[in-house]
């Protein structure tokens, strides 16, 4: 998050950086956070902060700033952009279909726009780390996420689902070196 108070110098030392060695990881994520305040004003810094995001996405997937908000792009902002993003994760899943870090960054690229998406592949991500509670704390998210657009019995429907996904995590998560549910 260092990059949000880069000046304008900084920046394009860091974009020359870049260019000079486009595997530099580092000014990149640098730059998305600078750009990222930028980019609902500044239509050169929504750009950019978009062609870091998609050559992060396609070199590569597995960067953590990928599951930051940072690192997603936004339909309402350039649906175009977000369109090429999500094609280069749908490309890097077929390419990686059992890289979890591959999988919870498209799946949190995925959470707010293609929730259907992002549920499946959280679950694929649970089948294959079944012992891990960040699985289902990402899916109980998911269904709280639902809810916003539901009522009655279908708003109910999503709250029960997200308690289970939240109380399998809680069962999951260590205390002490041991599940919720160990006695000492």
């Amino acid at each position: 998050m260092s990059g949000s108070r880069l000046t304008a110098e900084q920046a394009a030392s860091l974009e020359k950086r870049v260019e000079q060695d486009s595997s530099d990881i580092d000014s990149r994520t640098q730059l998305l956070s600078y750009y990222f305040r930028k980019q609902i004003e500044d239509s050169s810094a929504r750009e950019a902060h978009q062609k870091h995001i998609l050559w992060l996405i396609q070199n590569s997937p597995e960067s953590e700033v990928l599951a930051t908000p940072c690192g997603l792009l936004y339909g309402k902002l350039n649906a175009v952009a977000y369109s090429e993003g999500k094609d280069a994760w749908i490309n890097q899943l077929k390419n990686n279909p059992e890289n979890l870090n591959v999988i919870e960054n498209a799946a949190k690229y995925f959470m707010l726009s293609d929730r259907e998406l992002a549920n499946e592949l959280l679950l694929k991500a649970q089948s294959l780390d079944q012992e891990n509670p960040k699985w289902p704390a990402a899916l109980g998210q998911l269904y709280s996420l639902n809810m916003i657009k539901k009522s009655g019995d279908n708003e109910r429907t999503e709250a029960k689902k997200a308690l289970e996904q939240l109380e399998i995590a809680y069962r999951l998560s260590p205390v002490d070196g041991a599940g919720a549910d160990s006695t000492p």
